[in-house]
């Protein structure tokens, strides 16, 4: 990863449906990481509000938020906080959830494909439902 040019807007995206999006489908598809501070070209641009204790509780809030209320059903997440080549970053680990799938707030059901997150079209959803209830 190269370091980036600290222009870049270092603090938690303003999207956070962005980020339920990818929670709800690792959550339905396969457990994962989410990595905050890091750009999709791989640049390490690091979060400035995590720098402290107190920054950081206030973001992990924040991020355990949109689990909670913008993830249907909600998943318990967990956040953590890491240093790489002198950026903070925030680590978000998702578990492949107990239910057969998971929705954003506005009722779009979300699959991981590879390194995309896209939605899951209702065969899709039939079939996630499916295999949770032949599970038992």
């Amino acid at each position: 990863m190269r370091r980036a040019d600290h222009r870049v807007q270092k603090q938690l995206p303003k999207q956070a449906d962005s980020l339920a999006k990818e929670i709800a489908a690792l959550g339905s598809t396969n457990p994962g990481v989410i990595l905050l501070g890091v750009a999709k070209n791989s640049d390490i641009i690091g979060i400035d509000e995590i720098a402290t204790p107190a920054g950081f509780d206030e973001f992990r809030t924040r991020i355990e938020g949109i689990s909670s209320n913008s993830i249907i059903p909600s998943l318990a997440i967990r956040v953590r906080s890491t240093q790489i080549e002198g950026e903070n970053l925030a680590v978000v680990e998702v578990p492949k959830g107990p239910e057969a799938v998971y929705y954003t707030k506005n009722g779009v059901p979300y699959l991981r494909h590879g390194s995309l997150s896209r939605p899951a079209n209702p065969m899709e959803v039939y079939e996630l439902i499916k295999r949770y209830i032949e599970r038992g």
